[in-house]
């Protein structure tokens, strides 16, 4: 099979995109189109491609198929927020499974790829109006935001721009996002992000909706988990932030805890190509090529926050400062990390199984 007529799906909607929406992962369908195929529906098709196993099945329809017809799954969803296909169950019926963001070589025998990372303003709705990385850096450059006295300038110290979110795997660092918040009492860090303060029932009709779509995935939620702390109180929180870009470059201080101690999210890289110096938990970072000097770490606690602060000069925070800025400047940088070159490298491995 040289040219493959492939039916493209997934978990979430507007896989393809739309007239505003740019899709889930658009650089994998324009890569995939360079290489000579082609995208149709379930019935015309020769070849699937999932983004997130979708929940539905396709059983029926696929035994319909020939045995020969090859399936893929590209794990975008962590563990911690998708844990159902991530189990042999949900694998075993994949000819090969990409999974994005995580460290180790051990799960499910996937192929693993960094986070695909791309500009996104509004966190919660990507943009066709949203520029490249090298466009993005490029405009900072140009206005200042990688200098010293735009940074000693900033008006704000520390911000934290995470939801209110659960895990059905029992992910504890959902809980430290909570824990943390809770205990900032004195409101020395801005909190911005949906179901932090405001009407619960929205937030309680989301976890509904989580419990309910994990249950018919195929997995049992761990309730405890993901409803402790959840419905508390969080006095000093903001709301929704519609630039999480512009909002950065105010800053001094990105406070980061990811999505899980195995995984790297876009995170860290919005508090690079934004100047802000993050202060992190979650893994060692090195592991994926980004260098460890070029962020602060501590244990995801109030306590741990204001540790790994004391002893730091002026100094050590230019020297931290520099570090990050000349990463996201390299070419490794946008080789290794751009949505364009993982999902290049991911079309090109799909393509050539196809082919052979």
């Amino acid at each position: 099979m040289i040219m493959a007529r492939i039916f493209l799906t997934g978990s979430a909607k507007d896989i393809l995109g739309s007239s505003d929406f740019p899709g889930v992962a658009p650089e994998l369908i324009k890569n995939l189109k360079l290489l000579g195929h082609s995208f149709t529906d379930f019935d015309s098709s020769e070849a699937m491609i999932s983004l997130n196993h979708p929940v539905f099945s396709f059983a029926q329809k696929l035994k319909k198929k020939e045995k020969e017809y090859p399936k893929f799954l590209i794990r975008i969803e962590p563990d911690s927020v998708f844990p159902a296909q991530f189990s042999k169950r949900v694998t075993s019926k994949y000819v090969k499974t990409f999974t994005l963001g995580y460290f180790s070589n051990d799960i499910a025998q996937p192929r693993n790829y960094p986070t695909a990372y791309r500009i996104n303003r509004n966190p919660l709705i990507p943009s066709l109006q949203d520029p490249s990385i090298s466009t993005f850096v490029q405009l900072n450059e140009k206005n200042g935001v990688f200098e010293k006295v735009n940074w000693l300038g900033r008006s704000g110290n520390l911000v934290f721009i995470a939801s209110n979110k659960t895990s059905p795997s029992g992910n504890r660092n959902y809980f430290m996002r909570r824990k943390l918040v809770k205990e900032n009492l004195s409101g020395e860090i801005d909190v911005y992000g949906i179901g932090w303060r405001g009407d619960r029932s929205n937030l309680l009709l989301t976890v509904i909706k989580q419990i309910l779509f994990t249950v018919r995935s195929g997995y049992t939620p761990r309730l405890y988990w993901m409803l402790t702390g959840v419905f508390s109180h969080f006095p000093t929180t903001n709301g929704f932030v519609d630039d999480k870009h512009e909002l950065l470059q105010g800053y001094k201080f990105n406070v980061i805890i990811e999505n899980s101690s195995m995984i790297h999210t876009e995170k860290i890289f919005d508090a690079f190509v934004n100047g802000t110096i993050p202060i992190y938990c979650g893994p060692e970072l090195d592991s994926f090529g980004i260098p460890n000097n070029a962020y602060i770490r501590f244990d995801g606690s109030i306590k741990g926050l204001r540790e790994s602060l004391e002893g730091l000069e002026a100094s050590d925070f230019e020297r931290i400062r520099n570090e990050s800025t000349r990463f996201i400047r390299s070419a490794e940088f946008q080789k290794q990390f751009s949505a364009e070159s993982v999902y290049s490298q991911i079309a090109t491995s799909i393509s050539h199984y196809l082919s052979n």
